[in-house]
């Protein structure tokens, strides 16, 4: 699913798989092999910061020790992959500057340089990514986050568990704009850039709140991110050149080269100057209540269209699933209700939709109610079975299940793709 709140969740639940799934995403990142080692590192790296962001986001709800505690794990298990990615991007760096002045400059302008950074990275490369330890290891603390996630003392239900770490990080980044423009340094901007990153990720978890507002906010702030990221990339790029000038042919592109860096610098500073403004205009705490409004807003919405949903679900299907006779798949039930497949399991999965696993498939019961003389489990539920657990309660073959069902032998409904029978109805048979 989308790294966003969705409709049919509460808070707790929805947060929880949020951060499970930015950490399964990382696991696949680094271990996937059909994926390229910079393009999984750089991925990885990324759904590290959505981590962190979605932390500091429940800051205030979870307390500060299971805070620290978690935003530790996640910052060590980046600063492990970090080097290889941070030295890739000077040469990234360095290719979009050359591109951006082509018509300025020679041929193979600043190529030694080139030369020198590339080495450096494979260097690194080797170092880091080509150990034996280092991917392991950024596995090992993924996995040992995930139990975790799960009793992470999320208590509330509504607003107030993202009240404060929204407003917190919005006030830190309208704090870092005022310093970066009075104080101007590499440092400083690189400060802003975070927490601006950190909000962004933020307002796309909120996004569904009012998704046309918050996906316009969200791209505003993905926008002066990548201002700030830039900049900072030249900055690092500057200062890792000079010092090693060795790269370049002689003084004059060395000087050539400065002066390209810090020109486009203070372009990205001017460009993110008056976005900034407009994104971190409001005084903290009115940014945060008029999010609170969306949220108000969001969830009154939802609970009417939960109310018209369930309006719609009484009528195919009954308050109890094994109280009916005739059956339907996922599928089916998403056709006859007008939703989506996806939408459907989460109904199930909340228990506002009754059905039974059977086998690796779900069954939904509709129709008329069941005789009151039917069979039932220990439960007082008629079981339900699948031709795997048939053939094993039956204990015959699989292929001779199928067999018997095909010559009409077993009483079976056959639901989507699948056959399903009923315990009670082949309770006393016997199959050689």
């Amino acid at each position: 699913m989308a790294y966003r709140l969705e409709a049919h969740e509460n808070v707790s639940t929805g947060t929880r798989r949020v951060l499970l799934e930015r950490v399964h995403e990382a696991q696949d990142d680094l271990t996937n092999p059909k994926k390229d080692r910079n393009k999984g590192v750089h991925d990885a790296r990324k759904n590290f910061k959505r981590l962190r962001a979605a932390l500091r986001l429940i800051r205030g709800e979870i307390g500060e020790e299971a805070y620290q505690r978690e935003n530790a794990q996640f910052r060590d298990a980046a600063r492990l992959i970090a080097s290889a990615r941070d030295s890739w991007v000077m040469v990234e760096s360095l290719d979009k500057l050359v591109a951006e002045y082509q018509e300025y400059l020679a041929p193979n302008a600043f190529a030694g340089v080139r030369v020198t950074l590339v080495r450096q990275y494979e260097t690194v490369k080797e170092q880091a990514l080509e150990s034996e330890d280092t991917i392991p290891g950024v596995i090992e603390i993924l996995q040992t986050t995930c139990a975790r996630i799960e009793h992470l003392p999320i208590q509330h239900e509504n607003f107030s568990v993202f009240r404060q770490g929204l407003q917190k990080i919005y006030e830190q980044g309208q704090k870092a704009m005022h310093l970066a423009y009075t104080h101007p340094s590499p440092e400083m901007f690189h400060e802003w850039r975070k927490r601006v990153k950190y909000l962004w990720y933020q307002i796309e978890i909120l996004a569904l709140l009012w998704p046309n507002v918050l996906a316009n906010l969200a791209e505003e702030l993905h926008t002066l991110s990548e201002y700030l990221g830039d900049d900072h990339d030249l900055a690092v790029l500057r200062r890792t050149v000079l010092d090693d000038p060795d790269g370049f042919a002689d003084e004059k592109e060395l000087l050539l080269f400065v002066t390209l860096i810090d020109q486009k610098r203070l372009r990205l500073q001017a460009a993110a100057q008056p976005l900034g403004e407009r994104l971190y205009f409001d005084p903290p705490k009115v940014f945060a209540e008029r999010v609170h409004q969306y949220w108000r807003a969001w969830r009154a919405e939802d609970e009417t269209r939960q109310e018209k949903l369930m309006r719609k679900i009484q009528k195919v299907s009954p308050p109890s699933l094994h109280s009916v006779e005739g059956v339907m798949t996922t599928r089916e039930m998403a056709s006859r209700l007008e939703l989506s497949i996806p939408k459907v399991r989460a109904l199930i999965h909340t228990k506002k939709l009754p059905a039974e696993k059977v086998g690796a498939i779900w069954v939904i019961k509709v129709g008329e109610p069941a005789q009151e003389t039917a069979p039932t489990s220990d439960t007082g539920e008629e079981k339900l079975l699948s031709v795997r657990e048939t053939a094993e309660y039956l204990n015959i073959p699989l292929d001779k299940v199928r067999k018997r069902i095909y010559a009409g032998e077993l009483p079976a409904t056959k639901v989507g793709r699948n056959w399903v029978l009923k315990e009670s109805e082949i309770q006393g048979i016997s199959i050689s």
